[in-house]
């Protein structure tokens, strides 16, 4: 075999190579994907999970927008109770 052809064979082979390697790696990235996103009942699992949290973050939130108006009402009619003093604040 002559040296050219030797050559020529031995970029050949190392191309296809890298390439089967490359495909391989990619083939491999996909079985992870596919596998991060699991079955249809786990995503439809974490949609229930999720509606649930936001249902108890709603109801968390409501609870303290009511406290909060019923601290403002407070302070809005202590101020009103209160007299007006003679002496000024020190700032």
């Amino acid at each position: 075999m002559d040296e050219w052809l030797a050559r020529f064979l031995m970029v050949v082979e190392a191309v296809g190579l890298v390439c089967l390697t490359g495909l391989t790696a990619y083939w491999m990235k996909l079985r992870h994907d596919r596998k991060m996103l699991g079955s249809g009942t786990d995503v439809a699992q974490l949609r229930d999970e999720l509606d649930e949290l936001r249902a108890t973050t709603q109801a968390e939130l409501q609870g303290l927008h009511e406290r909060i108006d019923f601290a403002d009402r407070l302070l809005t009619q202590n101020r009103t109770a209160l007299p007006e003093s003679e002496t000024p604040t020190p700032v």
